[in-house]
């Protein structure tokens, strides 16, 4: 996250000063020093008609407007600075000098009362000096380079610090990383078990980086939760990677032989499987409840080779939490029937109804969203060790590295 914000940074920086590139485009620039001026000749360049008097003399070309768009006069100690500003350099001379003519007149006549139109004696003007291109592109896109790295660095650092890679989860949380699963730009319909890749798709293929990484995961479960027949997979957020990995967890482990029983306890996502089997209720709310029966509750998905207890009205946006007691009374006559229950278990940072739903299961593990605040992994792991949930390992998702 810091990083995308530092590079928003600078990428504002360089437009910024591309937008003054384009409303000041560079032009070449020329200076003239006009010495020995006194008070009142100093003052000169700030009385009016200036920029009339130098167009006039110039024969309307360039007119008062652009004059005075292109010319700056300052005052110094001693001298006027003079500096004009064309597209060539020959024309900025030109400007210059007629400026610098209008103001030894001025002085002329303020010095010693004489008519405008005599020879200048009291501002004595000097050779024309050639300065280059003002602005200069490379100061302005350097100085927009240097404000907006300052500026992303400044914001960065006052964003929460998220979990930046499996080395830095597996510090924050003290638990092992079971699994890093990456994302996959589109994903496919099925999971990545199912969703078996071309042959002719390379070996980075994304869908094949996702079957490989989700066959990892369910072996680090059976060799780290072998005992475990309630598999508890929880979020450290609500979002649909949650069920996801559930799903593709339930799905890898019955591809390799185990009697497998998915459990939704939240909201669903584009990935649920129930979508594919029947309407999402009745479900484990209407079993609680004793307005549905168990049997006819569990429904057979055979393309992923599992069975699936949908949430029922539990799925509904807004629908209270369910109550892990009353979960755990629902599965305790299914624990005989199956080699492993996978339960999912979205929900905020140490919710307590996430929590207690972890209790009605043997074994837990977290689900990470890389770039997830640090403070929400804290709080998280702190409400499950005050429930006393073990927590055998992390999952880490939209993982970079596999």
């Amino acid at each position: 996250m810091q990083l995308r914000v530092v590079a928003a940074g600078i990428l504002f920086g360089l437009a910024a000063a591309a937008v003054v590139l384009v409303v000041d485009p560079p032009r070449q620039e020329v200076l003239q020093v006009l010495a020995n001026p006194g008070s009142s000749a100093a003052a000169l360049a700030v009385v009016p008609g200036l920029d009339d008097d130098a167009s006039t003399l110039l024969g309307g070309r360039p007119d008062p407007a652009e004059v005075a768009d292109a010319v700056r006069v300052s005052a110094e100690a001693g001298t006027l600075e003079v500096r004009a500003r064309a597209t060539t350099t020959a024309d900025a001379r030109v400007v210059a000098e007629a400026v610098g003519t209008v103001l030894a007149r001025r002085a002329a006549q303020v010095g010693g009362g004489q008519a405008v139109n005599r020879p200048a004696v009291a501002l004595v003007p000097g050779a024309t000096q050639e300065t280059g291109l003002r602005p200069q592109p490379a100061a302005v896109l350097a100085g927009g380079l240097v404000v907006g790295l300052v500026a992303g660095l400044l914001v960065g650092g006052l964003l929460p610090r998220g979990i930046s890679s499996a080395e830095s989860l597996a510090r924050h949380a003290g638990r092992p990383v079971l699994g890093l699963l990456p994302s996959v730009r589109v994903p496919p319909r099925d999971p990545a078990v199912l969703a078996r890749a071309p042959d002719r798709a390379r070996r980075r293929d994304p869908v094949r980086r996702r079957d490989r990484a989700v066959r990892a995961l369910a072996e680090a479960v059976r060799t780290e939760a072998a005992a475990a027949r309630v598999v508890v997979v929880l979020a450290v957020e609500p979002q649909a990677t949650t069920l996801s990995a559930a799903t593709e967890l339930a799905v890898a482990l019955a591809d390799d032989g185990e009697r497998v029983l998915l459990v939704e306890s939240g909201p669903g996502s584009p990935t649920s499987p129930v979508l594919r089997v029947a309407d999402p209720t009745p479900g484990v709310r209407e079993i609680i409840a004793g307005s549905a029966d168990l049997e006819r509750t569990v429904r057979r998905w055979s393309r992923g080779g599992i069975d699936v207890l949908p949430a029922g009205t539990a799925a509904h946006r807004g629908a209270s939490p369910l109550d892990g007691e009353d979960v755990a009374t629902v599965l305790a006559p299914l624990r005989a029937r199956y080699d492993r229950i996978v339960v999912d278990a979205p929900g905020e940072p140490g919710a307590p109804a996430a929590v207690e739903l972890c209790r009605s299961g043997d074994a837990t593990l977290l689900v990470v969203r890389r770039g997830a605040p640090k403070a929400d992994v804290a709080t998280t792991l702190a409400a499950l060790d005050a429930a006393g949930v073990e927590l055998r390992g992390t999952v880490l998702t939209a993982a970079r590295r596999i």
